[in-house]
């Protein structure tokens, strides 16, 4: 069984509370609605990425540059 994916909108939010509000990832999890665990990654996924906060990027660009092994299964 496969992990649904998170909305990008609520990747922004995760990322907002965290570099804006400097929430803990336990205050994020609560205000987002998700498991600590999966705030954790997505944080995670940021620092791996490279990119610093504020992203200017568009929610397609943000998605590539955060889940690049996904981009890589879906074109071959």
């Amino acid at each position: 069984m496969s992990k649904a994916r998170l909305p990008m909108r609520k990747i922004l939010e995760i990322l907002r509370l965290k570099f804006e509000h400097g929430l803990s990832g336990r205050a994020i999890a609560l205000a987002v609605c998700a498991a600590l665990s999966t705030v954790q990654e997505c944080l995670r996924r940021f620092a791996a990425s490279g990119l610093r906060w504020p992203v200017t990027l568009d929610e397609v660009a943000l998605e590539v540059h955060l889940n690049p092994h996904r981009v890589e299964q879906v074109s071959t």
